[in-house]
C-alpha cells in the first residue's frame, strides 16, 4: 500500500490485488459486486493498522443504467469504540471483515487481544477474568504484559488503545494480515 503520498501513476492501473492481501482484497471487490447488484449501500468494519474503520459503500448508478453498470464509492472513517453506534437503525448491509491488521497490536497474543478487548469496554480485572473464564491472576499477567509490550504506562492509555482499535473479541479470533 502506498498511502496518502502516492502519486496518480503509481496506482492507476494496478487492482486492489496489486496493493493488498488477496483475502482483504476480496472482500472489497465483493462488497462493491453486491452494491452494484442490488443498488444498497453496505457497510464494512475493519481493523487496520490497529486503528478501526468503517467504511461506506454507495451505488453512483444512473437510474437507466442496466443492472450491474455504473459505479460504487467507497468512504472510510475511522471510528473510535463500538462501531454499531455509527449504524443507522434498521439499516441493512453491515459486514465485518474477516481478517484484521493490528500494527502495532500485532505484538500481542490472541488471549491478550481478548483481554484488551474487554479492558477497553470498562470491565475490571475481576470482570474480565469471569467473561473469559479465567482466574483474575491469569487477566493480570496478560495486562502486565500488554502493558510491557505497547510500552504503555498505566490503564488509562491502555483503555484509550482499547478504544482507538474499537476492538472486539470477535477481531482477536480473526485472521491477521
Amino acid at each position: 500500500m502506498r498511502g496518502p503520498s502516492a502519486t496518480a501513476r503509481e496506482i492507476v492501473g494496478r487492482s486492489l490485488h496489486d496493493e493488498f492481501q488477496s483475502t482483504w482484497a476480496d472482500e472489497r471487490l465483493q462488497a462493491v459486486r453486491h452494491v452494484m447488484l442490488t443498488g444498497r449501500p453496505l457497510v464494512v468494519r475493519v481493523l487496520w493498522d490497529g486503528l478501526q474503520y468503517m467504511t461506506w459503500f454507495r451505488a453512483l448508478t444512473p437510474p437507466d443504467a442496466a443492472p450491474g453498470r455504473g459505479a460504487v464509492i467507497a468512504m472510510a472513517h475511522r471510528v473510535m469504540g463500538d462501531a454499531r453506534e455509527f449504524l443507522t437503525p434498521g439499516m441493512e448491509g453491515y459486514r465485518e471483515s474477516s481478517t484484521v491488521r493490528l500494527g502495532p497490536l500485532n505484538k500481542l497474543s490472541t488471549p491478550e487481544l481478548r483481554v484488551l478487548a474487554l479492558l477497553g469496554r470498562g470491565l475490571s480485572v475481576r470482570e474480565v477474568a469471569k467473561q473469559l473464564f479465567r482466574a483474575e491472576k491469569t487477566v493480570e499477567f496478560h495486562r502486565t504484559s500488554i502493558h510491557r509490550k505497547l510500552k504503555i504506562a498505566d490503564r488509562v492509555e491502555l483503555a484509550s488503545i482499547a478504544q482507538r482499535a474499537g476492538l472486539t473479541l470477535e477481531d482477536a479470533d480473526r485472521p491477521r494480515v
